[in-house]
């Protein structure tokens, strides 16, 4: 096989949509709808990082940075699910993915897997990167920021208490 045009194979740009898959570029940003409280008032909105909200999980296979985030509760996913798109990722790394953004919902297990083509400059050993097998890609993507209303936001702090809960439980 020629491991060249297999290469050239890989980088080239897909326009074909998968099931259960959203490409960068294939469609449009979603509008944010404003948060309502029951009485009918805004929700207050807080910025922060994607880390209060998600653990992730990152690796590679060539070029290609594969990445798991998981949500703390069953609303974080859904809120996640929304707010992460192939856009927002393409521009949180700043032209360092070069290639399409697909991102894979999970819902049976609140996660998102999401795939970046041609990201790890060429690969483990093509690349002149520091991170070359894209083992810290995970974490460099739970510093996005998002906007979220503050139930929200105590949702995911209730999800950290019963987390250390459990875990001293079982010291």
């Amino acid at each position: 096989m020629d491991h060249g045009a297999h290469r050239r194979q890989l980088w080239r740009s897909s326009k074909r949509e998968t099931r259960n898959c959203t490409l960068a570029g294939a469609g449009t940003e979603r509008s944010r709808e404003g948060f309502k409280r029951d009485n009918g008032g805004e929700l207050g909105m807080k910025r922060i990082k994607l880390e209060q909200f998600a653990f992730a999980r990152s690796g590679d296979k060539g070029d290609v940075s594969n990445i798991g985030i998981m949500a703390k509760s069953k609303n974080i996913y859904e809120f996640l699910s929304k707010e992460i798109t192939p856009d927002r990722v393409k521009k949180h790394f700043k032209g360092m993915v070069k290639g399409d953004v697909e991102i894979y919902p999970m819902p049976n297990i609140d996660s998102l897997g999401l795939v970046l083509r041609r990201a790890l400059g060429g690969g483990a050993t093509c690349t002149l990167r520091f991170d070359q097998t894209g083992k810290s890609m995970g974490q460099a993507l739970l510093r996005m920021e998002v906007d979220v209303d503050e139930g929200l936001l105590e949702e995911a702090k209730k999800a950290d208490e019963d987390i250390l809960r459990s875990y001293r439980a079982a010291q």
